[in-house]
C-alpha cells in the first residue's frame, strides 16, 4: 500500500513539474482510490481518521485544481497532501503503531 501511495504521489510531482496536468488528476485520483481502501484503514484511532480524511481531502483538491488547469493551485495541493503524510507517519512512529522505515520505500537506482 505505502509503495504504490509513494509511487501515485511521484507521478503526480512529476506531472506538475513537466505542466502534465493530466498525470496530476489521474494520480491523484488513484491516491484518493487508495485511501478509501480497506487495507488503508489500518489503525481505528481518532488522529490516523482524521489524517486520511485530510489526506483524501488534499488528493480531491489535488484532483480538482489539476482538472481545472491551475497549476500553481495544484502545486499547493500537492505540499499540502505531502504534509499530510508526514505528519500521519510522525504520529504513527510517536504512538508505536507502525515504524515507518521510508528508506526501504525508495527504488534504489541501479
Amino acid at each position: 500500500m505505502m509503495r504504490a501511495k509513494l509511487a501515485h504521489a511521484q507521478a503526480v510531482l512529476e506531472g506538475i513539474a513537466t505542466n502534465r496536468l493530466d498525470m496530476v488528476q489521474t494520480n491523484a485520483n488513484a491516491l484518493v482510490n487508495l485511501s478509501e481502501l480497506s487495507e488503508w484503514q489500518v489503525h481505528r484511532t481518532m488522529e490516523y481518521g482524521m489524517y486520511s480524511d485530510d489526506f483524501r481531502g488534499n488528493a480531491r483538491e489535488l484532483s480538482r485544481h489539476a482538472k481545472e488547469g491551475k497549476l500553481h493551485a495544484a502545486t499547493l495541493d500537492y505540499m499540502q497532501l505531502t504534509m499530510t503524510c508526514i505528519r500521519c507517519h510522525d504520529y504513527m512512529n510517536r504512538a508505536g503503531l507502525v515504524q515507518v522505515d521510508l528508506k526501504s520505500l525508495l527504488v534504489q537506482k541501479p
